[in-house]
């Protein structure tokens, strides 16, 4: 499950990559409630590698707020195996997303359940479209 086999180099919008960290997390929150160790270890993996592989990520919460700076870069070199595995987890999160956008309680905030849900579409399209070049 390490970095080391088939590695793939992909140049992403830093932004886009802490989208990732954010699924990623949500994948190790459901993994946990699902005792699903596998699917939990990957996800660990894909925000650990981030985190060593990004210099400047924040340490502090709070440095979340003012970075990245817009349009950043970042260059982040997993196996073959977790760059599906995230493409995979952004459409399940997009699945996600839409449903809750369709639930009456959540009616208010329905434009921001209908925004996470084409952003992660659109990034795990990005991914595919960058594995395969």
């Amino acid at each position: 499950m390490g970095v080391g086999t088939n590695q793939q180099t992909l140049t992403l919008e830093t932004a886009n990559w802490v989208m990732i960290d954010g699924t990623m997390d949500n994948a190790v929150s459901n993994a946990i409630d699902a005792h699903d160790t596998k699917t939990r270890k990957r996800a660990e993996r894909v925000r650990e590698e981030g985190w060593r592989q990004i210099p400047d990520w924040p340490k502090e919460l709070e440095g979340l707020q003012s970075w990245p700076a817009p349009g950043q870069t970042c260059t982040v070199t997993l196996n073959q195996e977790l760059w599906q595995f995230i493409a995979a987890a952004l459409d399940e999160s997009a699945v996600t997303s839409d449903y809750l956008a369709s639930l009456p309680h959540f009616a208010a905030s329905r434009e921001e359940w209908l925004a996470v849900a084409a952003d992660s579409r659109r990034l795990a399209a990005e991914v595919r479209t960058k594995l395969e070049a």
